[in-house]
């Protein structure tokens, strides 16, 4: 199963090099890639946050990792990162075995992990109340430390 997400990411963001930049890929759904929608869902990610890493009120752990892509023509510097090279932006949220909940690919590599996380779908929904409350998602300090 592992092998066949990892595949299936791999070809997702191969795809993601060919095609027109203007418009950005908003989120992957595919079935093994579920945010929680109920509270017990939730729960259930907080118990074995607790259980595998001693971690309670944990819900999840976030970060951006940096595509390399051949810029389009005529882009400019859109795409181009703090490594000095072109990229597209990956954002995921993994859970405590390591699976995927959410994930965001297709911002241009000039933005910031904090930048692509701002203009992704998961900060208005977390913005609205999306996690139980006191619940945290733990990340690296590119992302706003909020209440």
């Amino acid at each position: 199963m592992l092998w066949n997400l990892k595949r299936s990411v791999e070809l997702f963001i191969k795809a993601q090099a060919n095609l027109n930049y203007s418009t950005k890929v908003v989120c992957i759904y595919f079935p093994f890639f579920q945010v929680p929608t109920t509270e017990m869902e939730w729960k259930e990610l907080e118990r074995d946050f607790n259980d595998k890493w001693n971690f309670p009120g944990c819900y999840g752990a976030i970060d951006g990792k940096h595509i390399a892509i051949r810029a389009p023509a005529n882009c400019g510097s859109t795409f181009h990162n703090y490594k000095k090279s072109n990229s597209i932006v990956l954002m995921a949220v993994v859970g405590p075995n390591y699976q995927f909940i959410y994930i965001d690919v297709g911002s241009n590599g000039s933005l910031s992990d904090g930048g692509v996380f701002r203009n992704c779908s998961l900060f208005e929904a977390l913005e609205s109340g999306l996690l139980p409350n006191n619940g945290v998602i733990v990340c690296d300090d590119a992302f706003p430390l909020k209440t």
